[in-house]
């Protein structure tokens, strides 16, 4: 379960964060981006492991997006991988 997941601009890209309430099946998570009416295309190269996997807590996550280019407006979409590494809906 998410609290939250943000996008901001930061001077070396765009700064994502977000939260999770609990982890407990939590696998990971893919980050994906587009530019406004393009396909999402993934931005990490690896599965981003949970920092409380297997625990029913949550933590917070920063990813700094620094392919993306500062005068191009993105829209940005997290994936949560459940440990059958099936996506969450």
């Amino acid at each position: 379960d998410l609290n939250y997941f943000r996008a901001a601009r930061a001077s070396e890209g765009v700064q994502l964060s977000w939260e999770t309430v609990n982890e407990a099946t939590l696998a990971g998570f893919n980050l994906y981006r587009r530019e406004l009416d393009e396909k999402f295309e993934k931005i990490n190269a690896e599965l981003i492991p949970p920092e409380r996997g297997g625990r029913p807590e949550g933590d917070a996550y920063l990813y700094l997006d620094e392919s993306a280019a500062l005068d191009t407006r993105y829209e940005y979409r997290l994936e949560v991988i459940e440990t059958n590494l099936q996506p969450s809906a």
